[in-house]
């Protein structure tokens, strides 16, 4: 095992290699062929997870919508009305 320094720099490169890289709405949209604004929609009805950094700052972690997107119960409604006679 390839030890490190204890110094500063190397602590925050260590710290850097655990963190999950975050993409934007337009990232995630360009993957899976739909906009952005889109992605946006599906951030506000918690469909998918995110990040909220600020009131207009939103950032997604790839594999996290990944997996909701393979999930067999994403895009289910509940809310269609019921007729009970």
């Amino acid at each position: 095992m390839k030890k490190t320094q204890n110094t500063p720099n190397s602590q925050v490169a260590e710290g850097e290699a655990n963190r999950r890289p975050l993409v934007n709405a337009e990232t995630i949209g360009a993957q899976y062929g739909v906009t952005g604004r889109f992605i946006l929609q599906l951030a506000a009805e918690e469909k998918i997870p995110c990040l909220r950094l600020g009131r207009k700052c939103v950032r997604f972690e790839l594999a996290a919508v990944a997996k909701a997107f393979e999930d067999p119960d994403f895009g289910q409604h509940d809310n269609t009305p019921s007729q009970d006679f």
